[in-house]
């Protein structure tokens, strides 16, 4: 009983989703933010989409750097919490509660000069509709950005746990039901043969987390960022910057960035 009321005081405290309040997931937004600020440079005052926005990770620092964004998630209470983090931290982001590919349904073609979903795709069931919906509602030349899981991380999250049947079946697979969630995955090269069918070019791919980990990653019994000091953290910082164009396909995320070519 006292197991089960501190377990529930923790997701009070600190709900497991609000990516912003997390120490582990601020690293990482540092090596997203990296490779995203690298592929805006010198773009000023862009129109952006954060599909999938949760707490703000990505929307605040955007719209800190000058950006109008346009942050949208089906969680209500994460929309919630990415208008209180926004307002503390001086940012000026708009959010939206919604289902994301209703929304982007609604919205005219090529509204937005950059489209960002991270850590999201891979749960949809409807993905394949989603990625043609952030490509329709792009501007041509605009920046397109995505994350997803990669084949290899299923593989090794279900050895890990001695679920030798189903890393079998993710080895063959691209998609499946597993337990009671949808999933997809891919590795590099179908991640780019996707992206290019859809139209995007210029198509750069970097690993997120490839030698750490938090939660249920595989990595994270080698190192988690959230334990860790600051000299250590940058020490990492370097290490997976260094890793992410090499390894593109053997952490946590692919993170894929490219331009949709002009019709």
């Amino acid at each position: 009983m006292i197991k089960r009321v501190k377990k529930l005081l923790r997701r009070l405290i600190y709900p497991p989703d609000d990516m912003y309040a997390s120490k582990a997931e601020q690293f990482y937004l540092k090596l997203y933010l990296e490779f995203i600020l690298e592929s805006l440079k010198g773009k000023r005052g862009l129109n952006i989409l954060d599909a999938g926005c949760g707490a703000g990770r990505i929307s605040i620092p955007l719209s800190k750097s000058g950006h109008k964004v346009i942050g949208v998630d089906y969680d209500a209470g994460l929309i919630a919490k990415a208008r209180k983090y926004s307002k503390a931290n001086g940012a000026d982001a708009s959010y939206l509660y919604s289902d994301i590919v209703e929304y982007l349904k609604g919205c005219p073609d090529e509204s937005f000069d950059c489209v960002i979903c991270l850590e999201l795709l891979y749960v949809l069931a409807n993905y394949k509709e989603a990625y043609q919906n952030l490509k329709r509602v792009l501007k041509q030349g605009g920046v397109f950005i995505v994350s997803v899981k990669p084949k290899h991380y299923y593989v090794s999250y279900h050895l890990a746990k001695g679920m030798f049947d189903q890393a079998e079946m993710v080895s063959r697979l691209g998609e499946a039901k597993i337990g009671k969630r949808f999933l997809n995955w891919q590795t590099a090269d179908e991640i780019r043969n996707m992206l290019e069918d859809l139209g995007i070019k210029n198509i750069s791919l970097h690993g997120i987390g490839l030698v750490s980990g938090c939660g249920p990653d595989p990595m994270e019994k080698v190192v988690n960022p959230g334990k860790l000091s600051g000299s250590e953290i940058e020490i990492l910082f370097k290490t997976e910057k260094q890793l992410a164009p090499l390894y593109t396909d053997s952490g946590r995320y692919i993170l894929a960035i490219g331009e949709r070519s002009c019709d």
